[in-house]
């Protein structure tokens, strides 16, 4: 699935390919309006577009922009775009302001319910949002009762949000088990292993790291929080933020402001050791 854009037109287009090893077909091809308020006319500020958890769905980000699709297959076999839910038609507050990343965490099924995908989004204003999808007969729908603001953040106010990051364990040992289990060599799971349920991070662009977990009985709740960079977020951004598969209790931090590298181990969150 492509994304293109052409400088200067008020459109993009999204757009199922087929490559061969010879050639190439285009299946479908589904045109995208540049959201009202990019700060240039005819500039196309995306942020992030990129699938859900599932793979059922498309999420499509940036300057008053976000957007849920799903690839659909018409009864005569050829694919096509159907929309699932336009937040910004839903919720005139996201038009004025940026989507600036995106997470879909996975989350364990939970009975009674028909939840597809969750998916976190960080704004340019410093709040996280979270959006719940909902499989209905053979529809799926935004869950609007469940879907909102993150509550208890402490993020500074007008500070971007600059990355949502997943883990894929709590500790050095957190993958011998499903190692065994599969009987796969270690090079090739790591391919393979899941995102953690249940926890995800926020990093802005202050450095200061937000950990988030689901809780039984209270929703999603801030467990941790710290700054791991001393940046300025006048200068833009300057930090980011990967977990590591390998050793899945670190991550690695890049802070462009200072040159460095910085392994934070998420089971001793007072020590970090830096890199030059």
């Amino acid at each position: 699935v492509l994304l293109t854009h052409k400088q200067g037109s008020k459109w993009m287009s999204m757009e199922v390919m087929a490559v061969y090893p010879a050639r190439f077909h285009l299946e479908c091809v589904q045109p995208v309006q540049i959201g009202a308020h990019s700060t240039e006319p005819g500039d196309a500020e995306v942020t992030f577009f990129s699938t859900t958890h599932s793979e059922r769905l498309l999420m499509l980000g940036g300057r008053g922009l976000l957007q849920f699709w799903q690839v659909c297959e018409t009864p005569a076999g050829q694919l096509e775009f159907q929309l699932v839910e336009n937040i910004t038609e839903t919720w005139d507050y996201f038009r004025s302001h940026a989507m600036v990343c995106a997470l879909s965490v996975p989350l364990p099924p939970m009975p009674g319910t028909s939840m597809l995908d969750w998916v976190v989004v960080g704004l340019g204003n410093g709040l996280l949002y979270g959006f719940r999808f909902d499989r209905r007969q053979d529809t799926i729908q935004l869950n609007v009762e469940i879907s909102g603001r993150f509550q208890g953040s402490n993020h500074t106010p007008g500070v971007p949000i600059r990355g949502l990051i997943g883990t894929y364990g709590s500790s050095p040992d957190a993958h011998h088990r499903q190692m065994q289990h599969l009987g796969l060599p270690y090079s090739l799971f790591l391919n393979r292993v899941p995102m953690e349920c249940r926890v995800f991070y926020a990093l802005a662009d202050d450095g200061r790291l937000s950990g988030w977990s689901l809780l039984d009985g209270q929703g999603w709740t801030m467990v941790t929080e710290m700054s791991i960079a001393e940046t300025s977020p006048s200068a833009g951004p300057s930090v980011a933020c990967h977990s590591s598969r390998l050793v899945p209790h670190i991550m690695v931090v890049a802070d462009r402001a200072r040159g460095s590298l910085k392994c934070y181990n998420r089971m001793w969150p007072d020590e970090a050791a830096e890199e030059p």
